[in-house]
């Protein structure tokens, strides 16, 4: 049954939203790799920085396509001001807290999370933080006291948000990017990051994890 509560993003909207996201993942990425190239003082794999430009720039050149329609845009960002103040009332804030907990709860109920879990339990906090002027005074009743801290929101949401960053990181050193590196050297020098970010993500995850368990013991207030 459809939620009445519920405010659904355009196809335009969601589409832009990932390109976005995908183009900083790859700045992201040639930042990071650079930066450890410069700590370890060895060669730039100007190859695969070039292979990240390339890509950013052809992801730049669809959302600007996107963004000539105009109207779209526009059309679509109406709709949401037009709808929201009638969905923004006691009953349907309550819903969305009491929604949003089961979907908390059922995440860290799992002994073994997925990247994709923890990456949905960080967006749901993110919503939550988001509308905090709006949601504040109803967690209580249906979350843990230590979500009632926006504080400890910020520094969990962060933590994961980490995790995230070394997922997309490791998915762009992945055997489809490294496998078009003709430079022995410079796939030997990827292939060495790799493994240190490998490292770096499952101390990241163990972080988390403990952070989980924390919140899965809270009672609710």
């Amino acid at each position: 049954m459809k939620d009445p509560t519920e405010v659904k993003l355009s196809k335009f909207l969601k589409k832009s939203y990932k390109l976005t996201g995908t183009i900083r993942g790859l700045q992201l990425q040639r930042q990071r790799i650079q930066l450890v190239v410069r700590e370890v003082n060895d060669i730039q794999p100007e190859n695969y920085l070039n292979l990240l430009t390339i890509q950013a720039t052809e992801n730049m050149a669809a959302i600007q396509n996107l963004i000539k329609t105009r109207k779209s845009l526009l059309s679509g960002g109406k709709k949401i001001i037009t709808i929201l103040p009638d969905k923004l009332n006691n009953k349907s804030i309550k819903k969305f807290i009491q929604a949003e907990a089961i979907k908390l709860r059922e995440i860290v109920k799992n002994e073994h999370l997925q990247d994709e879990s923890l990456h949905r339990f960080r967006k749901i906090l993110k919503d939550i933080q988001y509308n905090w002027p709006f949601v504040k005074k109803f967690l209580g009743k249906s979350l843990p006291s230590t979500v009632n801290d926006n504080d400890y929101i910020k520094s969990i949401t962060d933590l994961i948000g980490n995790f995230h960053d070394a997922c997309i990181g490791l998915s762009l050193l992945e055997p489809n990017y490294i496998d078009q590196i003709s430079d022995e050297k410079e796939r030997i020098l990827l292939l060495n990051i790799k493994i240190e970010w490998e490292n770096d993500k499952l101390d990241i995850r163990q972080q988390i994890e403990a952070e989980l368990k924390k919140f899965s013991a809270d009672p609710v207030s």
